[in-house]
């Protein structure tokens, strides 16, 4: 399914809005959206503090911005989110999450927003397994986990601390076509079987 072109009046989630509710989401590109604020793709608010559970699978989310703030591909506020097999690209800011959990496998945050910034996190876990954060990781306010396994990253450095396992790279993973929004990648690529 493709989610795509629509502009948030509202506010937050300019292609889709999940406000204190589990939700599933599955095969679906999420793409050229805006929101005022937060969340351009995607907007994620559990009011309750990680009460609701989002899992998403094989969704990319791309080319979506948000006019003041800056969170154009996803915004997570208090809830735990499972994200799997995901590309965030291009977009004006790959993600902001607050407070609540984000336990991400086999994905892909890239090439999203001016300074290069792959996630801005305050007061929220982190866990990434088995994927490929070529950006920077900011850290907002407060500070809670991230834990980073399996991943080839870019730049942890402003992130106060960090727990990482021993299996990490710092290799450019050698998309095959990113300029176009090919980011499989190449035969040569550091990150194929290596986690």
């Amino acid at each position: 399914a493709y989610i795509g072109g629509d502009y948030d009046i509202r506010r937050n989630g300019g292609g889709i809005s999940i406000r204190d509710a589990d939700a599933k989401l599955q095969n679906l590109i999420v793409q050229d959206n805006i929101a005022k604020y937060y969340g351009g793709g995607i907007y994620i608010d559990d009011t309750q503090w990680r009460t609701n559970i989002v899992d998403l699978f094989n969704i990319k989310i791309i080319r979506n911005s948000s006019e003041v703030v800056g969170r154009g591909g996803i915004y997570g506020d208090n809830a735990i989110i499972n994200a799997d097999k995901i590309l965030i690209a291009n977009n004006t800011s790959a993600g902001a999450f607050n407070g609540g959990i984000l336990n991400m496998t086999r994905s892909t945050i890239t090439d999203n927003g001016d300074n290069a910034e792959a996630i801005y996190c305050g007061y929220a876990d982190l866990n990434f397994n088995n994927c490929i954060i070529w950006g920077q990781i900011n850290q907002c306010s407060g500070g809670h986990d991230l834990y980073v396994d399996y991943t080839d990253y870019k730049d942890l450095s402003n992130f106060s601390w960090f727990i990482t396992g021993s299996n990490n790279i710092d290799s450019d993973p050698l998309f095959t076509d990113p300029d176009n929004g090919d980011y499989t990648l190449q035969a040569g690529s550091p990150c194929i079987d290596a986690g």
